[in-house]
């Protein structure tokens, strides 16, 4: 089953394109025999084409949600950069690509090419794809803040947090409560960070359900930046110890490290 579903993500537009064809042949088989009329043949056709699209991307996100799950619990982005990668190899749909490319940032960031994860988020047309879902767009922005951040580039990533703060109090509240609850708080306190309120950021991250190791270390590495600007040594070791002991191949580890030797 899983070398029909990879032979499907592979090759999606053939599969689609050729699900249509045959479709668009049965239909006119049909309305050349039964003389049906035109519009409501095709309505049921259009939704089956809907469904077989969907069907298709399916194949692919569910390799890649495994990948993704393996960076989650067990700190490990390095095949989810590789499934990502892969996938970025087929001919993919547009709508697609765009959140492949997404992930593929998010997978570098995590093995600590920061400056190829956001070279890869800026070739990305967020804003010409107005079909593209607004809390993905929110995703984006946050995700675009962070990298910014880790780079030094504290003014850009507030002007990127700002348009994902935009997005999340609006048309992505909904989808991002459902889908993605812990990432509100978690982006406001990367927020309150950035502004120098390390108390308020700290509270902020009590607010956070650590419902994964990755949630757990990306908290502890903020707690102990918060700390170390508090003048707080000892919390700001206990957790970036954490960080150390529980990182495992994420470039966060790296990251506390650095700090560590400041303290």
């Amino acid at each position: 089953m899983d070398s029909i579903s990879r032979w499907i993500a592979k090759h999606q537009q053939i599969v689609y394109f050729t699900t249509c064809g045959v479709l668009g042949v049965l239909l006119a088989m049909m309305k050349t025999r039964f003389g049906l009329p035109f519009f409501p043949t095709i309505l049921p056709v259009i939704a089956i084409v809907y469904i077989v699209a969907l069907s298709i991307v399916s194949c692919g996100v569910r390799f890649q949600e495994h990948a993704r799950k393996i960076m989650v619990e067990q700190c490990d982005p390095y095949p989810f950069l590789k499934e990502v990668q892969t996938q970025l190899s087929y001919s993919n749909f547009p709508f697609y690509e765009i959140l492949l490319r997404i992930n593929l940032a998010n997978a570098l960031y995590n093995t600590g090419a920061t400056q190829a994860a956001l070279d890869v988020m800026n070739r990305i047309p967020v804003e010409k794809k107005r079909s593209l879902k607004p809390h993905v767009k929110a995703m984006y922005y946050n995700n675009l803040a962070s990298y910014l951040q880790d780079l030094g580039n504290i003014s850009a990533a507030e002007d990127a947090y700002r348009k994902y703060a935009e997005l999340a109090d609006g048309k992505a509240r909904k989808a991002l409560m459902k889908h993605y609850p812990n990432l509100p708080p978690m982006a406001e306190a990367g927020h309150l960070y950035r502004m120098g309120e390390h108390a308020a950021a700290m509270e902020k991250c009590r607010t956070v359900v650590p419902a994964t190791a990755y949630i757990r270390v990306s908290l502890a590495m903020l707690n102990a930046r918060c700390a170390a600007d508090l003048g707080d040594t000892e919390a700001a070791r206990r957790e970036l110890q954490f960080v150390l002991d529980n990182g495992n191949r994420l470039a966060v580890v790296d990251r506390a490290k650095a700090l560590l030797e400041t303290l």
